[in-house]
């Protein structure tokens, strides 16, 4: 018996493990704090969010949450690799990732998923295994909920917020990185520095009656071409520099996006009704009206006044560095300052471009000289005052702007402080 007795005694002295709460057995050391959850729209029809959460939460109530609108077309992003852009994970914030419909093209499905992927933000809906997200964050969830954009699911995020047809509960702040505000700047008509092209005008974009941002592109001559350069787009819309009636690569393609319900491919609004004009248009396009329709919904400018309707404490950050990962051919950022300029056209309460530099040095400390202007201060995106980030390099990711960004529309909502400066709320919540 005193051969077993050093064993007993390890075993009745040794502290009981308790076990995690029902809704929260990833968190077992073997576990990633990054389960795969689902959830069900109105219709039945699975939505799979992926949940990351944080081990110590941003304020004393818990952690807020914030909801991921990734960039680009497609609908599948889940579950998170190692390539995909996302936010820090060790700011104290819940962050949800999810997957959206195919072949919706940030259109009425897309939104609708975005909505209840809010609703379950706010504690208003379960997942399949019969959990709030109350349930699922360890300490406890803070009520402030922000929508982070990352490139062209920054229209989506501002789209979503409103669409007066959906049941969205809460959203205190919309924070987007890069998104390109306009059709003509999602279908990169700027050209890039690979592919420039020298008949955008910089110069004629301005925030016009909506609010929408414009600008000039001399189409003329407009033409269209079967050629093996353009397979993949059934044909090429472009710009005959050279009047040859001819397309070569040397030529202006003008991009657009397949959207089969539509008919075909869909253009910018001004392209479209170029090529209209210069009856060039195949039936493959979409007509002007159909293409009005389109991007009235997913140019986020133009949902900024609903939004304000139904949100009016609603604020609003844009952001980005000085090299676009996209729209790397542009002097001035002018998608990026014309979303700050929309939002203050819009009635946003509380607007600014780029976060609070404090927020970067919370990330990165001071090693590089942030960007930082005062909040509320009035842009208009001609301007060539306005600077943007350092770019990219590899300490620091794009989505940390859009993190800094996040954390400040966070303390900012906590505080109530909508002031020009954050001094108070730094100090509330340090």
């Amino acid at each position: 018996m005193k051969h077993w007795w050093p064993l007993l005694t390890l075993l009745g002295c040794n502290p009981k493990v308790e076990e995690a709460p029902p809704c929260q057995g990833w968190k077992a050391e073997d576990e990633d704090y990054r389960p795969v959850l689902e959830i069900l729209s109105d219709d039945g029809e699975s939505i799979r969010i992926q949940a990351v959460f944080s081990r110590m939460p941003r304020t004393p109530d818990g952690a807020p949450t914030v909801v991921y609108v990734q960039g680009g077309w497609a609908p599948v992003m889940l579950p998170l690799e190692e390539k995909t852009p996302t936010l820090r994970d060790d700011m104290g914030f819940t962050t949800l990732y999810m997957d959206f419909p195919a072949a919706n093209f940030r259109g009425e499905e897309s939104r609708d998923v975005l909505a209840h992927v809010l609703r379950y933000a706010a504690g208003e809906i379960t997942d399949t295994d019969d959990c709030t997200i109350d349930d699922r964050v360890p300490g406890g969830r803070s009520p402030e909920i922000v929508l982070a954009g990352f490139s062209n699911g920054g229209n989506l995020a501002w789209a979503t917020a409103g669409d007066l047809d959906l049941d969205v509960p809460r959203i205190d702040g919309i924070a987007t990185f890069e998104t390109p505000s306009s059709s003509q700047f999602i279908m990169v008509e700027p050209g890039t520095r690979r592919h420039p092209n020298a008949r955008f005008d910089l110069d004629t974009c301005a925030v016009v009656t909506g609010p929408a941002i414009s600008c000039g592109v001399d189409y003329a001559p407009i033409d269209f071409a079967q050629h093996n350069l353009c397979e993949a787009t059934e044909g090429c819309l472009y710009i005959d520099l050279n009047d040859d009636g001819d397309f070569t690569d040397q030529d202006v393609i003008i991009g657009g996006v397949s959207h089969p319900e539509l008919g075909g491919w869909v253009h910018s609004v001004p392209a479209t009704v170029a090529a209209e004009d210069a009856q060039v248009l195949p039936d493959s396009r979409t007509r002007s009206n159909d293409a009005r329709a389109f991007w009235r919904s997913r140019e986020a400018p133009r949902s900024m006044a609903d939004a304000v309707d139904r949100f009016p404490e609603l604020a609003g950050i844009a952001t980005g560095t000085r090299v676009d990962h996209v729209l790397d051919n542009l002097d001035r950022p002018v998608h990026v300052t014309g979303l700050v300029q929309s939002m203050q056209h819009a009635g946003v309460v509380w607007s600014r471009l780029h976060a609070d530099a404090s927020y970067m040095e919370e990330l990165h400390g001071t090693s590089k000289t942030w960007v930082e202007y005062p909040a509320n201060e009035a842009i208009i995106l001609t301007d060539e005052r306005w600077k943007m980030q350092p770019e990219d390099d590899h300490d620091v990711r794009g989505s940390d702007y859009l993190t800094a960004s996040v954390l400040e529309l966070i303390d900012r909502s906590r505080a109530l402080d909508w002031s020009n400066d954050v001094t108070e709320t730094l100090q509330m919540f340090p």
